[in-house]
């Protein structure tokens, strides 16, 4: 069973009316208009799976290891109540859809890595290859398993590793969290190892120090890790500004 966390009041002030599915346990997010442009999943789906896709089904999970100053899910919307669903009612509500992609989103979706085979496996079983799994890594949610993740290099499996900030300054400034150096890197290189089908995105204010991040990167990986990682620049959200009613229980 999945932990997932309807859309609180906040959260709603940002997403479209006619994109809340099933009263707000689910949504629906098209990436080429998604964060004012910044998302580039669609050019990047099609470079590495060949396929040009956008409607994203959501589903967000409960719990987050972060707590990010410019998060527009808030504590409400990772913390809040969840309702507990299975694979194939998501699976199910997803093709009701009429999406291409399953993005299980946080929070921190990692923190449930080893399910997600379980999801795709249902996912293949009702449409095989016609949908697309996405998710998001932080690489500090816990020691990743190479074997996990190896179980993950799948040709419809798409994965979005999340930095925050450039420096280890930057990350505890912006998340109120420390940094653990390791962890990160030994993540990331399970990653890179693993052959999983992944790109990189840097939430940063600072452009110059996104360059240096990326020019390390290339030398430490390779050129490959750094061909689709890009930038993208804090958002003011509707709901940083929004005062609901208490929503946590």
């Amino acid at each position: 069973m999945w932990k997932v966390v309807p859309l609180c009041e906040a959260q709603r002030q940002d997403v479209k009316p006619k994109d809340i599915l099933a009263g707000g346990l689910f949504r629906v997010c098209d990436t080429n208009t998604a964060m004012k442009g910044q998302d580039l999943f669609s050019d990047i789906c099609n470079r590495r799976l060949g396929r040009r896709l956008s409607r994203q089904f959501v589903v967000q999970l409960y719990g987050c290891v972060l707590n990010c100053n410019y998060c527009y899910v808030t504590e409400y919307g990772v913390w809040g109540g969840y309702v507990e669903i299975s694979s194939i009612s998501i699976i199910e509500s997803l093709v009701q859809s009429r999406c291409d992609v399953l993005h299980l989103m946080g929070g921190s979706p990692a923190l449930y890595i080893e399910n997600w085979i379980e999801l795709i496996k249902e996912m293949e079983c009702v449409f095989p290859q016609e949908y697309v799994f996405h998710s998001d890594l932080l690489l500090l949610e816990k020691e990743y398993d190479l074997s996990v993740l190896k179980t993950l290099a799948q040709p419809n499996v798409l994965l979005a590793v999340n930095v925050k900030g450039c420096t280890p300054n930057d990350f505890e400034k912006e998340t109120r969290k420390q940094f653990y150096y390791d962890l990160f890197f030994s993540n990331l290189k399970k990653v890179v190892d693993s052959g999983v089908n992944f790109y990189i995105t840097v939430t940063t204010r600072n452009l110059s120090l996104f360059n240096n991040m990326k020019e390390n990167f290339s030398v430490l990986y390779g050129e490959e890790i750094v061909r689709d990682m890009f930038s993208i620049t804090p958002i003011e959200y509707k709901a940083l500004t929004f005062c609901p009613r208490a929503e946590l229980q």
